[in-house]
């Protein structure tokens, strides 16, 4: 604590006990000698020691923390300090030192130091709420408040759109990169796999694919000891959790690509973020080396799209969340019936068993699904060696998606061009305000109705990749689940036991929907 205790004897009716407030902060535009926190000081401390009113003083420092917020440590400390009435007497070096948030130094100079009885003196705009009155309440200073305001507004603008700027181009610019990756030393504004968090990373997905569920992961390296990544990082001395293994799970940054601007502040005087649209992310593909290939990346995700409970051992059932009803589209639920001779799997309907008239049974046999799906996927790998055929189907697919889905971000990015442009006329005076809303709903509903169609087009991925897989694949013996989550959509079961089995690709010799004809 920097307290001055020395007291000045000089005349006058009133003596004060004075906070010196020092603030500086670079995302604010502070530079040069002049805002140093030591030239701060040593003006402040000079002027406290030759007014004879002042009897001793204490510094508030804040070092790097932005003028747009008030929540900053040692300006809360000053406030409990006159609040409680140990200090009476605020001064600065000029009014952009206290805050560049117009409303919030408003609040303060206008309401509550009034209030309290507390004393003003900003040096550098001459104001003196004690000695000159008059300085406070003259419309001077609102405005001049309200210029520090627009000041810190416009460079925070500046600062944002340079950093944009870098994340367009592919820049890497956060503080630290994802776990599996480390700034890259030789190219600054890269970043390269950690070989050591990378195997861990790899390992995860690996796991995942073939079966393991989220929670058996998280069990498995922690039995193991693998340090967490705030471990890790030497941010701390945790365990492996749920959270942090799906948070990788979903991290794109694995497939090459960097992401960037996922959050963002609320505005420039609010120092909280939220999470921004991805249409307004800033992403650049293959902008580092892969940690995982982005087949394995979208199979995970698939996997994750649909929901399983993991079994004692951490694994989760190959059909798990893919069986469902043909009557009322609920996921069957897998009963066990235990006799003295053999224990029996069956699946069945949980419509049924909550209400007996709202669904029939579906009752059929665990092993009997398992046998027929194992069955169609290798009906489908023998099918593949007529590979020309189904790559060039796939192929023109792939290539109407990708035009459709061309042409409607085309006609966002006009529909959102429009609505930036109606805002500037209505700053501008051009429209009115009934015209500028009437306008921004006829454009927020054609925006929602564009988002609407893109994320109706499916996601076709690379379906050749997926057939060259499958090609190569052996004739598998089991049923395992990485496969059945790769190949099936869905299996539909009938009162009567037939079996629908849907696909996640099409093949030219089955239905739009990957249905055997």
């Amino acid at each position: 604590m920097d307290v001055d205790t020395r007291k000045n004897t000089g005349g006058g009716e009133r003596k004060f006990r004075a906070a010196l407030y020092i603030r500086l902060s670079r995302e604010d535009g502070d530079g040069g000698e002049s805002l140093s926190v030591a030239n701060q000081r040593a003006l402040l401390t000079a002027y406290a020691a030759s007014d004879a009113s002042i009897l001793d003083w204490e510094c508030f420092i804040d070092d790097g923390y932005s003028g747009t917020d008030f929540n900053r440590p040692a300006f809360s400390r000053m406030l409990r300090a006159l609040r409680s009435r140990q200090r009476d007497c605020v001064i600065v070096k000029d009014l952009s030192r206290f805050g560049r948030n117009y409303i919030g130094a408003g609040r303060y100079l206008e309401e509550e130091f009034p209030t309290l009885g507390v004393r003003f003196i900003a040096l550098g705009d001459g104001i003196d709420s004690y000695l000159r009155p008059e300085s406070t309440d003259s419309i001077l200073l609102p405005f001049k408040n309200l210029l520090n305001d627009e000041y810190s507004r416009d460079i925070s603008k500046k600062i944002r759109t340079a950093l944009d700027t870098k994340r367009a181009a592919g820049v890497f610019i956060g503080s630290k990169a994802s776990y599996g990756y480390r700034r890259s030393q030789e190219k600054p504004g890269t970043i390269e796999p950690d070989p050591e968090a990378a195997a861990v990373v790899r390992r995860i997905f690996a796991s995942y694919i073939n079966g393991m569920s989220k929670n058996g992961i998280v069990r498995m390296l922690n039995a193991e000891g693998v340090p967490s990544p705030a471990t890790y990082a030497g941010e701390g001395h945790g365990l492996w959790g749920y959270a942090s293994v799906d948070r990788i799970l979903r991290n794109r940054v694995y497939t090459g690509d960097l992401v960037q601007g996922q959050n963002g502040n609320i505005s420039y005087k609010v120092q909280k973020t939220r999470r921004r649209p991805e249409t307004l992310w800033y992403i650049k593909e293959n902008a580092h080396e892969a940690l995982i290939s982005r087949e394995d990346f979208r199979q995970a995700q698939r996997m994750m799209g649909v929901t399983a409970r993991c079994e004692q051992s951490g694994k989760v059932h190959p059909l798990a969340g893919l069986v469902r009803c043909a009557q009322c589209g609920r996921a069957l639920a897998r009963r066990r019936i235990v006799h003295a001779y053999k224990t029996y799997e069956y699946y069945i309907c949980p419509t049924y068993r909550q209400c007996k008239t709202a669904c029939s049974k579906h009752s059929i046999r665990v092993e009997v699904v398992e046998q027929a799906v194992l069955e169609a996927i290798r009906e489908e790998i023998q099918a593949s060696v007529d590979f020309a055929r189904v790559s060039h189907n796939l192929a023109g697919r792939k290539s109407r998606q990708a035009q459709e889905e061309g042409a409607l971000r085309e006609k966002l990015a006009r529909v959102m061009e429009l609505k930036r442009g109606i805002y500037g006329d209505w700053k501008s005076g051009e429209l009115t305000r009934e015209e500028y809303l009437s306008f921004k709903s006829g454009y927020d509903e054609q925006e929602q109705q564009l988002r609407s169609r893109l994320r109706e087009i499916p996601d076709g991925g690379d379906a050749e990749t997926d057939f060259v897989r499958l090609r190569m694949l052996a004739m598998p013996e089991r049923l395992e689940r990485g496969l059945a989550a790769a190949l099936i959509r869905q299996v539909r079961v009938e009162e009567d036991g037939k079996l629908e089995i849907h696909f996640t690709f099409t093949h030219p010799d089955f239905t739009e929907d990957g249905i055997s004809k």
